[in-house]
């Protein structure tokens, strides 16, 4: 269960942490229609973290009437809890060493109104920061497995790149006697962020509140990570990108078929933090067409080092020869290392049946939050030919 709203309100526009990279919290009890985040969140702020939990927050309707809502007529104001739905997690990461959090893919607040029914009118409304969601169209409100009949406006708020959402009940919505039973707002889903676009600096904080017909807006509360969650990295992020370079190796009466295997590999440090462990790689051929593979040269930024790797395994059976490497350079934001490789090859008197095809694969990567998923840590060629 995500933790409750914090006691103690931050004043409007005083983040609890200012420090690079962290997560800004700010708190607006709402009063009027004045509560919109002012301009000092950077329009820069962005995607970082592994693990946001919505808080959950308790809203009085009507709680501050105007002269319209006070007539003795007015239906007692029920009390509306606001549970997030926290679903699928996803990761992000900025570019600093900072507090973990992760955001749940969709975008989502369940209406736990258990002291009474929400009429016609009620609005419900989400703020969030419009790098890291994406808006529906249309939101919708669902309750007891059917569409809530509710209209929906959208805006971006250019000042602070949020967006807000917010949708009118068109119907009224009945008091729940259990929190699973009640209506749920979904309004977003996380945008997509991949490699090299994966970092996000200082996602700003997001909020829900909800009003009833003829009264002032009464409280507002932030969608804002959990004490638990919030960890330190303890690094900032950091990647490699794998790439080289392929040598044929041919063979058959016409010369008719090719094998590829690595001949140059190049490892380069993305950044913006330092990897935490040596570079390793691993080699995996087919054991029919590469007897040997050694390392014939190892350079970092253009430079040749030696004594600097060394073979830490050899595998061979009838399905692949795996060999593993460890060098012992820490890369940098920037550096490139270099291998150079040679193989001694075998002959094949004729076609082969089947075939393993050459994979080189950056080696005993950090399962930590801070490393970033560039989806380029691997490589293979699949031009070989070695069949009729």
């Amino acid at each position: 269960m995500p933790e409750p709203w914090p006691a103690t309100p931050v004043p409007v526009g005083r983040p609890e942490s200012d420090q690079e990279g962290s997560i800004i919290i700010m708190n607006d009890n709402y009063a009027g229609s004045g509560g919109a985040l002012g301009p000092s969140a950077s329009r820069r702020q962005v995607l970082t973290l592994a693990g946001l939990t919505l808080g959950a927050g308790v809203v009085t309707i009507g709680s501050h009437p105007t002269a319209a809502s006070a007539a003795p007529s007015e239906p007692a104001s029920p009390t509306v809890r606001l549970e997030p739905v926290a679903d699928d997690p996803v990761v992000v990461l900025s570019g600093t060493s900072t507090a973990v959090a992760s955001y749940p893919r969709q975008l989502a607040v369940r209406l736990v109104n258990e002291g009474g029914a929400l009429p016609v009118g009620t609005t419900v409304t989400l703020t969030f920061d419009q790098r890291l969601y994406a808006p529906l169209t249309p939101a919708v409100i669902t309750m007891a497995g059917r569409q809530v009949a509710t209209t929906s406006a959208v805006a971006a708020i250019a000042e602070t790149g949020m967006t807000e959402y917010t949708l009118t009940l068109q119907e009224s919505l009945p008091a729940v006697t259990a929190p699973a039973a009640s209506a749920v707002a979904v309004v977003g889903t996380v945008r997509t962020a991949t490699y090299p676009r994966d970092l996000l600096h200082r996602p700003q904080v997001g909020a829900v509140k909800i009003d009833r017909p003829s009264h002032q807006p009464l409280s507002r509360r932030e969608l804002r990570p959990s004490s638990n969650v919030r960890t330190k990295i303890g690094r900032v992020p950091w990647g490699f990108e794998l790439s080289g370079g392929w040598a044929r190796h041919v063979w058959g009466v016409e010369r008719q078929f090719v094998y590829f295997h690595p001949q140059s590999i190049t490892i380069t440090a993305t950044g913006p933090g330092s990897a935490p462990m040596d570079t390793a790689f691993t080699v995996s051929l087919d054991p029919r067409l590469v007897q040997e593979i050694e390392v014939a040269a190892l350079q970092l930024n253009g430079k040749r080092i030696d004594g600097r790797i060394r073979r830490v395994s050899s595998l061979r059976d009838g399905a692949a020869y795996v060999s593993r490497w460890r060098t012992s350079v820490k890369l940098k934001k920037g550096d490139v290392l270099d291998v150079r490789l040679t193989s001694r090859l075998a002959t094949p008197t004729a076609g082969l049946t089947t075939i393993k095809h050459p994979l080189v694969e950056i080696d005993e990567l950090s399962l930590e939050p801070s490393q970033r998923q560039t989806g380029r840590t691997t490589l293979t060629c699949l031009d070989s030919v070695w069949g009729a």
